[in-house]
């Protein structure tokens, strides 16, 4: 490996850096009118499958509630992959605002 140089940038992928991954993430919550509901956990970049994993927090920052993934090499998100589908998100941010019981198909109790 070349001294200085991230795996991500040795690796050419488009999304290099934290940043990179939390601007793409905020995309994908805007689009679900999610971004004032959750906060991002540390994203980290996954070089064995070639994504990043932007963890989802509840308001406090204090519970992981979901993921975003992305593909490291297209900036794409992975919907299949991700945590969470918009509406599971939608039912455990509720669920933490002290709405009703979560339900199972969202995968947290």
């Amino acid at each position: 490996m070349t001294r200085g140089r991230m795996v991500t940038q040795l690796r050419k992928y488009s999304i290099i850096d934290v940043q990179a991954a939390k601007e793409v993430a905020m995309v994908w919550l805007e689009q679900a009118q999610l971004q004032n509901a959750v906060t991002f956990g540390l994203p980290e970049v996954d070089d064995r499958y070639h994504v990043w994993r932007v963890p989802l927090l509840n308001q406090t920052g204090q519970e992981r509630i979901g993921e975003v993934v992305i593909d490291a090499r297209t900036s794409l998100i992975l919907e299949n992959k991700s945590g969470r589908a918009r509406e599971g998100l939608w039912a455990a941010v509720e669920w933490h605002r002290g709405g009703d019981t979560m339900p199972l198909r969202c995968g947290i109790r």
